[in-house]
């Protein structure tokens, strides 16, 4: 247990030493160097124009107009087309069922042996009788 406690204990000040580090790294970096995301699109070869025009929509292809849309297949039970076969299942021989016996009542439990007990279930206080 105390094996465990020291291993988490560890991982612990690991994950705030890196989270620590990051943070410190981040506050050293001044905005003027800091890549703005149009410029990080630029370097991988792209302009930021090829993506947004001037009101910030993206460019591309116009969509399809719907009945170039490819149909759905028709569904069963609509009205006006046919529904599916039902389908037919094999018939089961029946099994014949015997009737189920009666469960036998539980013996009863026999009595305890007397252990040299009084036959009346008397206590210690009873010792007046024993004269």
């Amino acid at each position: 247990m105390q094996v465990f406690s020291l291993f988490s204990t560890i991982a612990l000040a690991i994950v705030l030493l890196i989270s620590l580090s990051n943070d410190l790294v981040s506050a050293t970096v001044t905005v003027d160097q800091r890549i703005h995301p149009r410029a990080r699109l630029s370097k991988r070869g792209r302009h930021y124009r090829d993506y947004f025009t001037s009101d910030n929509e993206p460019r591309g292809p116009p969509p399809s107009p719907p009945s170039a849309l490819p149909a759905l297949p028709a569904l069963p039970g609509l009205p006006g087309l046919p529904a599916l076969p039902a389908l037919a299942l094999p018939q089961l021989p029946t099994l014949p069922t015997a009737p189920v016996p009666a469960v036998p009542a539980l013996p009863k439990t026999p009595a305890l042996p007397n252990l040299g007990g009084k036959s009346g279930g008397g206590s210690e206080d009873d010792e007046e009788d024993e004269d």
